[in-house]
């Protein structure tokens, strides 16, 4: 991710201090398909990206809320999601990370402006 952030923003590098003092990092992502929706001349966005996106999102949600029950502390990061696809470990069109962690002051919450 620290290599990443000269091309993708320095916001990568701030990330990558939450991905090593996370306890487990969890990848979540979609391969986004034709499905034959089709697209209005008003739209700007495919409408097959677009649900699928939103599924994305729900997915997302529903993990880290099920974390925030069990008092996982946790973000969902862009930056993760990118560095998977980059490096090969998920075969996805859009991917996200969840950094999970388990300790007494949650790791997430004060972090630096990018």
């Amino acid at each position: 991710m620290e290599e990443l952030s000269s091309y993708f923003g320095s916001f990568f590098s701030r990330d990558t201090s939450n991905v090593r003092n996370s306890d487990a990092i969890v990848l979540i992502g979609c391969k986004i398909i034709d499905q034959g929706l089709k697209r209005s001349e008003k739209w700007k966005i495919d409408p097959n990206t677009a649900c699928f996106l939103v599924n994305l999102g729900i997915s997302l949600g529903s993990a880290v809320k099920m974390a925030s029950l069990l008092n996982i502390d946790n973000r969902i990061m862009y930056s993760i999601g990118v560095a998977a696809i980059e490096l090969g470990l998920i075969d996805a069109d859009v991917a996200f990370g969840i950094p999970i962690s388990a300790k007494a002051k949650n790791i997430y919450f004060d972090r630096p402006p990018i």
